[in-house]
């Protein structure tokens, strides 16, 4: 709690370093579980650099912590769209979806269709490996 403080304090003093500061105090105010400050926080750094992955995830991490998924969902969204391989916007999306109930959910994850083709990888690399220890 008090490193908390601390950067509580530099965010009143260091308006230049205020986005990192921002992000760093939204990390510490979720590990002590303060959803709202962490939220809030994260909301600071949204507004001053509303493009940077960063403020954006952070952001999506302050709804879901706050039990809102839809703000979340629609974030993530918009996140995902400006950069589809971000694995850190895509399971933001995906748990926002799941809280949701939201079908897309089951779509983008296919647990069927992955576990098929796991299973499939592994019988071929078990037929290949196969020693019985006869000869």
């Amino acid at each position: 709690e008090a490193a908390y403080d601390v950067l509580i304090a530099a965010l009143a003093r260091a308006p230049a370093e205020r986005l990192e500061l921002e992000l760093v105090a939204s990390a510490a105010a979720a590990d002590l579980k303060e959803t709202v400050a962490a939220s809030r926080h994260a909301e600071a750094a949204l507004q001053i650099a509303p493009e940077d992955p960063r403020a954006i995830i952070a952001s999506i991490d302050g709804h879901l912590g706050l039990g809102r998924p839809g703000p979340a969902a629609r974030l993530a969204e918009g996140l995902r769209e400006a950069r589809p391989d971000d694995q850190m916007a895509l399971a933001r999306l995906a748990t926002a979806w799941r809280l949701m109930d939201d079908p897309r959910y089951g779509e983008l994850y296919e647990y069927d269709a992955q576990t098929s083709e796991l299973t499939r990888h592994l019988d071929v690399a078990h037929a290949g490996n196969h020693d019985d220890g006869h000869e």
